[in-house]
């Protein structure tokens, strides 16, 4: 086959070389020209529609990821996309990021409410693995403290 032979009609094979080329190196912004008619239209549509998708997907991962990285609490991915593993990977992304954000505002809550002098607020979201060590740690200082201070009480009306 020739490089100027079109694969179907209206679609030049140096220009999909060109177009998978671009996208192997992560340029999403790259697109095919879309024929007047025909199956080519169509083809050179669905192809831009999901690399679309793709740059959208990707820069979303991006922008959750870098909140998350700046200490900004509960980044979502935004993206309209139709189930399927794009869609999937999205919905693992937003998981993580939720994760993340309940946990570390659960941390903070007990935290805070040890500053004001509440001893009773533990960690209570449910957790698995180095989070449910750090959920055991702070609750057993929370613990800790409030036994001393009851202690302290009780010296003090004695």
């Amino acid at each position: 086959m020739q490089a100027d032979t079109p694969i179907a009609e209206g679609i030049d094979i140096e220009q999909l070389y060109e177009y998978v080329a671009a996208l192997r190196n992560g340029d999403f912004t790259v697109r095919l020209p879309v024929p007047a008619y025909g199956r080519a239209r169509e083809v050179a549509l669905n192809l831009n529609r999901h690399i679309e998708n793709m740059g959208q997907v990707t820069r979303e991962i991006a922008r959750v990821a870098a909140e998350c990285t700046e200490g900004k609490l509960g980044p979502q991915a935004e993206v309209a996309l139709n189930p399927g593993p794009w869609r999937n990977m999205i919905d693992a992304v937003n998981n993580l990021a939720g994760a993340v954000t309940w946990h570390v505002r659960d941390a903070n809550w007990t935290l805070a409410g040890l500053k004001r002098g509440d001893q009773f607020r533990k960690v209570e979201e449910t957790c698995q693995g180095e989070w449910l060590e750090m959920k055991s740690g702070l609750n057993a200082v929370v613990e800790k403290l409030r036994q001393q201070l009851a202690g302290g009480d009780a010296k003090q009306q004695t």
